[in-house]
């Protein structure tokens, strides 16, 4: 991505957030700052999936523009995409897809606003046909196999303990030192 093309992006993806907040009623830099309010929330997410698949804007470049870790991002991203079939993330999420397209086509510096400003309802709202869940793949993991107190907690972490050492003796023979220290 481009030097111009990247502060172009950040410019719309800014406008995009205060959008969101202002739909949803929350305080301007609300969606940037560490609030968990689930409207909050809603926003900096949708943007974040906005910013990911509409702007291809990198995983990197996202986090730093948000002030988030880049696995925080990548997370965000998931689980805005997961819950889109639901309100009232369906239409804050097409609502500020729109917002976004339109701003990049120009059409919103030509023509002023008239209409009164739209508010997504509440997350307690719930819709009555919801669509179901998509699937996720299933990956086998050693957290997967056996879950938490599903038997013998103790026996469950030592297995994973000693998978995750013995990856990392296979991955980082030079860092043989440190995992004997650590006590594997």
């Amino acid at each position: 991505m481009n030097p111009v093309a990247k502060l172009i992006a950040r410019k719309l993806l800014l406008a995009a957030v205060a959008e969101g907040e202002r739909m949803v009623g929350a305080e301007r830099g609300a969606a940037m700052s560490k609030s968990q309010r689930t409207e909050v929330v809603a926003v900096r997410h949708v943007c974040i999936l906005i910013g990911r698949e509409e702007m291809q804007v990198p995983i990197m470049t996202l986090s730093r523009w948000f002030q988030k870790d880049h696995s925080t991002v990548i997370k965000a991203a998931r689980l805005a995409r997961q819950r889109l079939h639901r309100e009232p993330w369906r239409s804050l999420h097409a609502a500020l897809v729109a917002f976004v397209r339109e701003r990049r086509t120009g059409e919103d510096e030509s023509a002023p606003e008239t209409e009164t400003p739209r508010t997504v309802a509440k997350s307690g709202a719930r819709q009555a046909a919801r669509a179901p869940a998509p699937k996720q793949p299933k990956t086998v993991s050693c957290i997967q196999s056996q879950a938490p107190g599903a038997g013998n907690d103790r026996d469950w972490w030592v297995k994973c303990n000693d998978r995750f050492v013995t990856r990392m003796r296979q991955v980082h023979p030079e860092r043989e030192i440190a995992i004997r220290r650590a006590g594997a």
